[in-house]
């Protein structure tokens, strides 16, 4: 999201100067964001929307069955399913995929490579807004050093899944918001991007919406009311078409809509909007010194454009916060993901910032830019065990270096040493996501409960159901080995173990940053902190008379 129009008044740039300026940062951040795209295998829930993809590439549909019906795509025992089929997620990124998918092949280059383009155009409309709106030289190169710098930012936009979507259309409803008054298209454009944005993700379409209504009726309607007509335009076809689609795409027709959501109470959701504002900065979307100065500038300086970009955001997290499927009660970090879309917000306000503190003088504006977005100072290292570091400065040598990644070298191992058609159990149960796509030669077992606990589920094959037949190799990604052991010695199951991946288990590749490493871990229990692969040794019957539990 970016603020509306307006000019930082100093030295006046030219407009090629500024072109100049914009093309070059856009450059860096293109190199950013297509530098190593296929470093990483997928990990769960990238996998998931690769998974949709190929369902859709299959079926035409977002169903759950893959691979011509051999292996089930089964999310937490079917939280977001309705008759075999995804109903809960916005379909708009499994489809995006399913294209790159046709022209290119399904890898985990061709999976993220929409994505990355479409976080590049994120990027480039906010550098034309940039140009478009100022003639200040000092407020462009410390936006284009803002957006380079903001690891988190660049990581979403690199995932193959609805960030980057989300992202693009939400900057791009923004700014047909704001220049609809400039060209009728415009106006006939904005449902468009605002669908594409529903279709990527419902929670921020309805976040942002109601934080532009927000800043419409405190700020916008005093000095450029929407007339009649633009309302028609813009709402109709929105209402139509995204009330179209909540019939067949509609989480609350899932379980996740109907018991998920509701698990939180009122306090619950007050602690997780506490912990959304400690998290952005753990994350760095934003530092806590630049929250305290778009706070103090906005204030002291009557700024219009950040006090409306400070409304928007508090309102645009409350809503996330209220509707959000997070479970307060299973985590202790806010899922900051659902709310990444206020980056671009957060980045504009922030070289606002500086470029009137250091009273747009561009080699100042550069250098607190520097220290502000390229460490941590004024996110607090200095209180932290890492101490004082630079995010992108690491990401850069993750780009040269990168880590080594368990779901790669499993199923590197897997496809060099696993006959087609074997079964599989794995677990953590979430880890199976990434195998499936990048090993689809197995049927990956005991993914679903049994009995069955919903009609859809009756009559698929029996490796599906856990319990009932032994898979040929169980994959065990780190601790759970612990529980495998005692599940197979307490029903005296025939297993042996036939290889450790020698590899740290656990998926440190996500955008997040408090659960990224941008490092190999070394130093590690090769006991219980690895990837084993345990196999059936004889074949028969179950010991047990019943399913195994």
């Amino acid at each position: 999201m970016t603020p509306s129009q307006s000019t930082l008044h100093g030295p006046i740039a030219t407009n090629r100067s500024r072109i100049a300026i914009a093309s070059g940062f856009l450059l860096l951040i293109g190199v950013l964001l297509f530098w190593g795209l296929d470093n990483y295998a997928l990990w769960d829930d990238e996998a998931l929307n690769a998974l949709g993809a190929k369902g859709v590439l299959e079926t035409g549909d977002t169903t759950i069955l893959v691979d011509h019906g051999r292996n089930i795509v089964l999310y937490a025992d079917g939280l977001l399913s309705v008759n075999l089929h995804d109903r809960s997620t916005p379909p708009l990124p499994a489809y995006i995929t399913a294209i790159s998918f046709h022209l290119f092949g399904q890898t985990s280059l061709t999976a993220r490579l929409p994505f990355a383009i479409m976080g590049l155009l994120t990027v480039a409309a906010l550098l034309w807004c940039a140009i478009k709106n100022t003639n200040s030289r000092a407020f462009i190169v410390t936006l284009g050093i803002a957006l380079a710098c903001n690891v988190s930012l660049l990581l979403y936009l690199r995932q193959s899944r609805y960030y980057a979507a989300t992202c693009f259309f939400s900057v791009l409803v923004v700014l047909l918001y704001i220049y609809r008054d400039r060209r009728r298209l415009y106006v006939w454009l904005l449902p468009l991007a605002s669908i594409g944005l529903f279709f990527s993700n419902y929670m921020n379409f309805m976040a942002l919406f109601i934080a532009m209504l927000a800043d419409y009726v405190f700020f916008e309607h005093r000095h450029r009311k929407i007339p009649l007509r633009d309302w028609l335009i813009c709402l109709v076809p929105i209402i139509v078409v995204c009330g179209l689609a909540c019939l067949v795409w509609n989480p609350y027709k899932t379980e996740l809509g109907t018991s998920v959501v509701s698990r939180n109470t009122i306090w619950d959701r007050i602690m997780l909007f506490f912990w959304f504002c400690r998290d952005i900065n753990a994350c760095e979307f934003v530092s806590y010194g630049a929250i305290i100065a778009i706070f103090g500038v906005g204030i002291w300086k009557k700024d219009t454009i950040i006090l409306r970009g400070i409304l928007a955001i508090v309102i645009y997290m409350i809503f996330v916060v209220a509707v959000m499927p997070q479970a307060r009660a299973m985590t202790s970090v806010g899922d900051v993901r659902y709310i990444m879309p206020i980056i671009p917000l957060l980045i504009w306000l922030s070289a606002r910032v500086i470029t009137i503190l250091s009273k747009n003088c561009a080699p100042f504006a550069m250098i607190l830019a520097l220290v502000a977005f390229t460490t941590n100072v004024f996110n607090g290292g200095m209180f932290t065990k890492s101490g004082v570091a630079s995010t992108p400065i690491k990401f850069v040598k993750e780009l040269k270096n990168s880590p080594e990644d368990p779901y790669r070298k499993t199923s590197n191992w897997i496809n060099e040493n696993l006959k087609t058609n074997a079964t599989a159990w794995v677990l953590p149960r979430h880890m199976v996501f990434p195998l499936l796509f990048h090993s689809p030669q197995l049927t990956y077992a005991w993914q679903v409960p049994y009995p069955p606990v919903a009609k859809q589920y009756e009559n698929l094959p029996r490796p599906f159901y856990k319990g009932l037949e032994l898979p040929d190799y169980i994959i065990c990604f780190g601790p759970s080995i612990i529980e495998v052991a005692k599940f197979i010695q307490k029903n005296r199951l025939p297993y042996a173990h036939i290889q450790t991946v020698d590899v740290f288990w656990k998926d440190l590749h996500r955008p997040e940053l408090f659960w990224r490493s941008f490092e190999s871990i070394k130093n590690y229990n090769r006991n219980v902190e690895a990837v084993y692969v345990l196999k059936r040794v004889h074949s028969g019957p179950l010991p047990a008379s019943r399913p195994l539990k």
